[in-house]
């Protein structure tokens, strides 16, 4: 049943992924969805809010799935550390499957994800961290446990470095098809995955910089 509400989100879903959060006015959102100033106050009251509630349909169920991935795999290696490519699939794989399933608006909201964190400033931290503190406890955490060679100041660089790399692909996921000359599918979406998958994995696991700093001052 598609209820003004239900448009209104898909409306402004699409156009915060084609325009930017930025670039979008709710305006624009009333002008697309066909709906007037009192239908957005009624149903969300400001464009933050527009925006939580469009995060909470859809990543809700994204990040309860990478929790429940996380946890078996936790479960299933008997307290052993995971390694760093089986965390880095749990916590990227929902949310691109998103991207080319028969969802309506997947893409969109993909796209929009991509956009929340490249646009993401002090104003949106407190949204980020609503919807997003859980994940960026607990993924860190299983990391750290895989890489204890790594400092926790380096580990959060390079998973700071991962998720720039996440919401570019999301953001840009036909980009690639330009650059690469067409040999790239960014609707192959086992391919993103091992690809992404790998580059990160292969950030995260690189050389302990400050012990190689250290070890070029003897």
């Amino acid at each position: 049943m598609n209820t003004t509400r239900e448009n209104i989100m898909g409306v402004a879903e699409r156009l915060f992924a084609e325009q930017g959060i930025g670039g979008t006015s709710l305006r624009s959102i009333m002008e697309a969805a066909d709906v007037n100033a009192a239908a957005i106050a009624y149903h969300f009251g400001s464009k933050e809010d527009l925006i939580r509630e469009i995060l909470k349909r859809r990543l809700g169920p994204i990040n309860d799935e990478r929790l429940k991935r996380l946890d078996q795999l936790e479960a299933q290696s008997r307290n052993r550390p995971l390694s760093a490519s089986q965390i880095l699939e749990a916590f990227l794989e929902p949310p691109l499957r998103l991207a080319t399933d028969k969802t309506p608006g997947g893409e969109f909201f993909i796209q929009f994800l991509g956009r929340i964190f490249v646009e993401a400033g002090e104003d949106f931290q407190p949204l980020l961290q609503e919807h997003f503190g859980e994940i960026l406890r607990r993924f860190p955490v299983a990391l750290k446990r895989s890489l204890p060679e790594v400092s926790p100041a380096e580990l959060s660089w390079r998973f700071f470095f991962m998720l720039g790399a996440f919401a570019y692909t999301m953001m840009n996921r036909s980009l690639v098809t330009w650059i690469s000359g067409g040999r790239c599918n960014p609707n192959d979406t086992k391919t993103v995955l091992r690809q992404l998958v790998a580059f990160a994995n292969a950030g995260l696991t690189g050389p302990n910089l400050s012990r190689i700093k250290k070890r070029t001052r003897k």
